[in-house]
């Protein structure tokens, strides 16, 4: 598994609302944590990525079928 900055931010987020809910903090910082979260990790799930043509899949067109 390769560390990218993505990685990074997602395990500080959650680190962070971990220790927000075991230290007792308010409920606001952790709404407030949470939201950054699921918004971060909604963006790092729908984004393009970037894999070079040779990693992509081949997706082949079906064939027309013959009339008879």
């Amino acid at each position: 598994m390769k560390i990218t900055a993505d990685l990074i931010v997602a395990f500080g987020l959650v680190a962070a609302l971990i220790l927000n809910i075991v230290l007792g903090g308010e409920a606001q910082i952790t709404m407030n944590i949470s939201t950054g979260l699921v918004g971060w990790l909604g963006k790092i799930m729908f984004a393009p990525s970037a894999k070079t043509d040779d990693q992509k899949p081949t997706v082949k067109s079906p064939t027309p079928q013959q009339k008879e």
